[in-house]
């Protein structure tokens, strides 16, 4: 039974790489790992195998990127995946599925992942480390405003409260 891509909906190919049978998408070029797939192309090929991976799925011309990012549906089993921050602490985002332990990776992250995990090893922040702080910058204002706002509503709630005795 072929596999559906969890971003274009169309059904993926099977192409296999160092021996390992893997679901790409020709539309989007995203990968769909299954469980453990990722160690056994580590095992053979080393982690350089994933720059000529990535450099084999190339997506359709005139492919734009989606930028929303739904709760993705499981090629395998169907179930909703889960975002996690690769690497704990890296930029990158993935999709896992905690029902078959599948791993969904979209057109560029394979290079993303590459790129920080080399900027760890040479101690500097990698392009992506960047923008993410950037980001953490406004999410820290963000939560500062919410804390502000919370503050005033427990004074204005404690002010009814008061006012009610």
């Amino acid at each position: 039974m072929s596999r559906n891509c969890p971003d274009c909906s169309v059904a993926m190919s099977q192409k296999s790489f160092f021996g390992v049978l893997l679901d790409t998408c020709e539309h989007c070029a995203g990968i769909f790992f299954d469980e453990g797939e990722v160690s056994q192309i580590r095992e053979r090929g080393g982690v350089r195998a994933f720059d000529e991976l990535d450099t084999m799925i190339q997506p359709e011309p005139g492919h734009v990127v989606s930028v929303q990012h739904d709760t993705r549906k499981c090629p395998a089993c169907h179930d909703g995946m889960r975002r996690f921050r690769y690497l704990y602490s890296s930029p990158v985002f993935l999709d896992s599925c905690d029902g078959c332990g599948g791993v969904w990776i979209e057109n560029g992250e394979l290079q993303q992942m590459r790129e920080y995990i080399q900027s760890v090893k040479e101690g500097r922040p990698s392009s992506a480390c960047k923008d993410l702080g950037d980001i953490e910058t406004k999410l820290e204002a963000a939560t500062a405003l919410d804390r502000a706002k919370a503050l005033r509503a427990r004074i204005a709630a404690s002010m009814i409260a008061f006012h009610r005795d």
